[in-house]
């Protein structure tokens, strides 16, 4: 592990749900927990709050995760959906337009995304192609569905429905999709 300072131990590392430090510059596999995340995850609203009703990382994760089974009907590559927005969980959610800015941010999300994918021994990138498809398509249904005014954006939305899960509603929903998927 890296020798870290007394003095800069607050700029390098969080303290997760489970009392483990995370490393957002050197995120190591074992630091990975599947009850870190899916204890946050359920408490972050996407789209900044910006959304008619609360609307979790965690529920959008689960809808994620089961339309690509529904799709692909390839349990593993439901998995890594299910984990696709898993480094949120450690370094929250920033919107795309705003993430697209932050190079600093993707590449720490890229970090731990490989930490989040060796750690499960996923056997599909969490960014593979067929997990951002389903993940454009659920969020063509989430604008339709939790915004108040919806924008035009061309394409086909998913045929999922959003149920704007309370936190600890999001997080019992998240935590079986955990179970189901293998997880815990």
């Amino acid at each position: 592990m890296k020798q870290v300072y007394q003095s800069d131990i607050k700029h390098f590392w969080i303290q997760t749900a489970t009392g483990k430090q995370f490393f957002v510059e050197n995120p190591c596999p074992e630091d990975v927990e599947a009850e870190d995340i899916a204890h946050s995850l359920p408490k972050i609203c996407r789209y900044a709050g910006h959304c008619i009703e609360f609307y979790s990382v965690g529920e959008h994760s689960v809808i994620v995760a089961d339309e690509l089974m529904r799709r692909h009907n390839d349990f593993e590559l439901a998995r890594a959906g299910l984990m696709h927005d898993a480094p949120e969980g450690y370094l929250t959610d920033l919107p795309s337009p705003i993430k697209k800015l932050c190079r600093d941010y993707q590449r720490l999300e890229g970090k731990t995304g490989s930490a989040i994918e060796r750690r499960f021994d996923l056997k599909y990138s969490l960014d593979d192609d067929r997990i951002r498809r389903v993940d454009f398509d659920v969020f063509l249904a989430e604008k339709n569905q939790i915004m108040k005014y919806p924008w035009e954006v061309p394409g086909e939305p998913a045929d999922v429905k959003m149920q704007c899960l309370s936190p600890e509603d999001a997080k019992e929903y998240l935590f079986e999709a955990m179970k189901r998927y293998k997880f815990l």
